[in-house]
């Protein structure tokens, strides 16, 4: 029941973001042309205020390349409160091992997952070269 629930939740996610992103697609070349700079954002982002309007996911890719550092710290502040749930749950273990092993779990798999988050670029960069020579 659960990997079902999964499985759905990941569909509708991609669903969302995959729509949009289709009718843009398919509409783009019939736009006119209004705004040479491209998409504005409601907020700046770092030092952007518009994004350039790309073929294909060039503009999506533009916009997550300029929120990567956002992202970063949104993740760091995710792992720090999932460290800190970790060790309530090991402090009010008491006598229940379930408990204890459920917060170490929680602490050692948010580690591993900041971890991989930081060297992410490095493992993308790594493989990029390995394969696309």
């Amino acid at each position: 029941m659960r990997l079902r629930e999964t499985l759905l939740s990941g569909i509708l996610i991609v669903a969302t973001f995959a729509t949009p992103l289709a009718v843009l697609a398919d509409g783009l070349p019939n736009l006119p042309q209004r705004n040479q700079k491209g998409i504005e954002l409601l907020a700046p982002l770092g030092s952007q205020t518009h994004i350039p309007v790309q073929s294909g996911f060039g503009t999506f890719l533009a916009y997550f390349n300029d929120a990567a550092a956002w992202l970063i710290y949104v993740a760091m502040g995710i792992c720090v409160l999932w460290v800190l749930l970790g060790g309530f749950m090991i402090m009010l273990s008491g006598a229940n091992s379930s408990w204890r092993s459920k917060g170490i779990d929680h602490m050692q798999w948010a580690i591993i997952g900041l971890v991989i988050l930081l060297f992410a670029g490095f493992i993308l960069r790594t493989l990029n070269s390995m394969f696309f020579k």
